[in-house]
Parts: C-alpha cells; structure tokens; sequence
C-alpha cells in the first residue's frame, strides 16, 4: 500500500471518527496532522483551528500549530 493511500485511509478514518464521537477535538486534531504530513498546509491549518475551538487546552494542539506555521516560514 503506498503511502498516498494509507493517507486517504487514515483521513477516511479520522471523519467517520468525527462524526461517530461529535464534540470531539481529537478527530480533527488528527486530520490536521494527516494533512501536514501529506503537506497539504492550508488544510491541516484549517482543521487544527477547529480543535483548538473544541479544545483550547490541549497542549498537542498548539505544538500542531507551532509546526504549520514553521513550515509556512521555511517556504
């Protein structure tokens, strides 16, 4: 299996987890960071903002966050 669709399959994952567990920051948490690691920085900033509504408090949140602005200063 390549990585591209271990990718899709993780995200396919992630948003029946979202809908299965509502109120949840931790699906969206997760689809964040799939779409940083597939470099997909608009995405992942997006649904890391999401989290963060949910769950302002989680401290894996902002390292997330940290990391996507990171990138977006190497580029």
């Amino acid at each position: 299996m390549s990585h591209q669709e271990e990718s899709e399959l993780a995200l396919a994952m992630y948003r029946s987890a979202s809908r299965l567990f509502q109120g949840s920051h931790l699906p969206l948490l997760f689809m964040g960071m799939e779409y940083l690691k597939t470099n997909n920085r608009a995405l992942s900033a997006a649904f890391l903002a999401a989290s963060l509504r949910l769950c302002a408090h989680d401290p894996l949140v902002h390292n997330e966050l940290v990391s996507v602005a990171s990138f977006q200063h190497l580029v």
